[in-house]
């Protein structure tokens, strides 16, 4: 009796399978949506995923680009950056003929350049999980209060450098209060 991945490989539907399978997977399905998409029941997926490595590579690869993708947007979020946005604004002109003024209001638009603060949530987040081996979620792993507090204040000066990111007094203002629980 032939295995259903022996059929798709008889009927020349392998390949179609097979991407079809790596989109599911960049898509965000989990493996149970994936089966029920390909109309096979658990145990047969999971057999198949055992020993055929051409599927386990492509829920692999599907996987791999959105977590790519997750990363570096976790990144940029952490670290700040800049972007463009554009705005409206009123444009009045004014003009005087035979000594009568004339006025003419025009909406304009305009490209303006914005900077996305760094998010302190996405900054911990990266921090414990990229490194876990010096981070928790409570701060910094080891030392004393104070120079695990010395240690915070510098990596957030040194991912909120002045010449790099508007000062932000609401950010300041917490840096501030960090010092004054000691």
């Amino acid at each position: 009796m032939k295995s259903i991945w022996q059929k798709w490989e008889e009927d020349g539907e392998l390949d179609r399978i097979l991407i079809l399978v790596a989109r599911w997977s960049f898509d965000g399905a989990t493996e149970k949506e994936i089966y029920a998409k390909l109309n096979v029941s658990e145990s047969i997926f999971y057999k198949m995923k055992r020993e055929q490595p051409l599927l386990k590579q492509a829920l692999k690869k599907g996987r791999e680009v959105v977590d790519s993708e997750v990363v570096r947007q976790l990144h940029k979020e952490s670290i700040g950056y800049y972007y463009k946005e554009q705005s409206a604004f009123k444009l009045k002109k004014a003009w005087y003929v035979d000594g009568k003024k004339h006025e003419q209001e025009e909406i304009g638009i305009a490209e303006v350049e914005k900077f996305a603060r760094p998010q302190i949530t996405a900054i911990i987040f990266y921090l414990v999980n990229r490194l876990s081996e010096q981070y928790t979620r409570d701060g910094l792993k080891g030392g004393d209060d104070d120079e695990r507090l010395q240690k915070f204040k510098d990596i957030m000066g040194q991912l909120l450098r002045p010449s790099k990111v508007p000062k932000d007094p609401e950010l300041l203002e917490a840096l501030n209060m960090l010092g004054e629980e000691e």
